[in-house]
């Protein structure tokens, strides 16, 4: 089954909110936003205000005010911070003491990081002798459980799961087979038998020197068996291959399918994880990808028109019409951001004096120019709360300068 889009032509307004930049915690510069929740509080990382020293993650909790520098893993050692819950955990990253990264998160502001820790011996495997040695994040829900890879001292990956607010290896789960080196790429909230479902990307060879390609898998806790059961995702006609990229609490699943050469990938739609999916064909055959997905399963969409450019899209898989997003007034390409539950669509788009411009997009007022942070050159939407209602953003002042912000949207 495949959505056809055409373009529809959507108005186009000026900006209509004030950002919230803010300041600069004591001794440290260039410092971005990467992340807001629900209560619109931010995390992100900065830079010293000198020529050495760390990166550093950062917090806020209200909008304006300087944010927090969070406690190292080992004082002197990079950390930073990419996202944070609805629950306020904070998830990111820090180097040891021997330069290793690891996932970690912060349950307070004022705590020091726990570490997401990789599995120890026996835990993947009863053949697994050695523990693994390091870990990475890669998604979390709203809850604050978050998904990643634990990694052998081979560069060998594993999905696991870390329950909300934990990290040892006594509390985490594994997710995939031990050593397959699957990607979880999204975890929901909604549990099955006391676990959310995983969305996961895994090489079609689990070892060896040619994997091929990645398909995509979803894992749902299976209380008969105990632990996880990975479900590989149905191929539409014609396909060698899907990618998963996001689940929601409906288990609906977004992601992207390719096919035999030449290839041009259609984005795709679960609406269960057993389903075959709904394919989206934009005017012309043109090459797309989802690029997010909301709790109601509706999807922003990139996709390729004929100049060859990037452009953004919006699928109601729902009443199943799509709206081809129009550029702003003068640019030439947008890209997507982020996608709220409210349906507003973030976006990344080049305006008419070739620079970078945050912007959002909306059923009825169309697309809206974001602007500048502080008046400056450019601007861009680092993430988009699950709400839909505020962005982080990230800007240039005059002077080059990065600047973090947020907008309400």
């Amino acid at each position: 089954m495949a959505i056809v889009a055409g373009l529809v032509s959507v108005g186009l307004t000026t900006p209509a909110y004030a950002q919230t930049v803010y300041p600069d915690p004591s001794g440290q510069k260039q410092c971005a936003t990467d992340d807001i929740n629900d209560s619109n509080g931010v995390v992100g990382t900065c830079t010293p205000a000198s020529v050495s020293g760390p990166a550093v993650a950062t917090y806020a909790a209200t909008p304006g005010t300087t944010p927090t520098v969070l406690q190292a893993l080992v004082s002197g050692q990079d950390c930073g911070a990419t996202g944070l819950a609805d629950s306020n955990i904070i998830i990111g990253s820090c180097l040891d003491a021997n330069n290793r990264p690891f996932g970690v998160i912060w349950t307070s502001p004022t705590h020091a990081p726990t570490v997401l820790s990789p599995l120890p011996a026996l835990k993947g495997a009863l053949t697994q002798l050695i523990a693994d040695v390091t870990s990475t994040a890669t998604a979390y829900n709203p809850n604050g459980a978050v998904v990643g890879e634990s990694t052998s001292g081979g560069g060998v990956d594993t999905a696991v799961l870390w329950p909300a607010g934990t990290g040892s290896g006594s509390s985490m789960i594994v997710v995939s087979t031990y050593g397959d080196n699957c990607q979880a790429v999204d975890v929901n909230a909604a549990l099955i038998h006391g676990l959310p479902s995983v969305a996961l990307d895994c090489p079609l060879i689990p070892t060896g020197s040619n994997p091929g390609p990645m398909i995509g898998k979803i894992a749902e806790n299976n209380a008969l068996h105990g632990g996880y059961a990975l479900y590989p995702l149905e191929l539409p006609a014609g396909a060698t291959y899907c990618t998963a990229s996001a689940i929601n609490d409906a288990l609906q699943v977004m992601g992207t399918c390719h096919f035999t050469a030449p290839d041009d990938p259609q984005t795709a739609f679960w609406t269960s994880p057993t389903s075959a999916p709904v394919l989206l064909v934009v005017s012309g055959s043109a090459r797309n990808g989802g690029a997010a997905m909301n709790s109601s399963g509706n999807i922003a969409f990139d996709y390729q028109d004929s100049s060859g450019k990037g452009q953004a899209g919006f699928w109601n898989t729902s009443s199943h019409t799509v709206t081809l997003i129009s550029d702003l007034s003068g640019g030439s390409r947008c890209s997507v951001a982020g996608l709220g539950d409210n349906d507003t669509v973030t976006l990344n788009c080049e305006n008419a004096n070739e620079q970078n411009e945050a912007a959002e997009w909306t059923s009825t007022a169309g697309i809206t120019d974001l602007g500048d942070l502080n008046n400056g050159d450019d601007s861009a939407v680092t993430a988009t709360n699950k709400g839909g209602t505020a962005a982080a953003l990230a800007g240039e002042d005059v002077n080059q300068n990065e600047l973090g912000g947020e907008e309400s949207l």
